[in-house]
């Protein structure tokens, strides 16, 4: 069985959220906390670090929320689904 546009658009959604940005995230996270990683950089180069990783985990957690609400969408629509077939069964 082929997966349905439901799923494609779900999978995604979670790769442009997470799977993408993920090795920058990584990084730029290593370089704000170069002090626990043993790093050496500048006080300029971790607020830069810190901005980037922000916005890349902002953009990781805007996925999460879509994906989320998708499969809260997935779930209901399942529910009435199998509550109508239930309702057509007794008449």
């Amino acid at each position: 069985k082929t997966p349905s546009n439901f799923t494609v658009f779900h999978y995604s959604i979670h790769w442009c959220g997470n799977a993408a940005p993920y090795p920058k995230m990584d990084a730029a996270h290593q370089l704000k906390y170069a002090d626990y990683y043993q790093l050496t950089a500048t006080p300029a180069a971790k607020e830069d670090a810190s901005k980037v990783f922000g916005l890349l985990h902002g953009l990781s957690q805007m996925g999460n929320l879509l994906v989320l609400i998708g499969l809260i969408i997935n779930f209901i629509f399942c529910w009435k689904t199998a509550a109508n077939q239930k309702e057509i069964e007794r008449n």
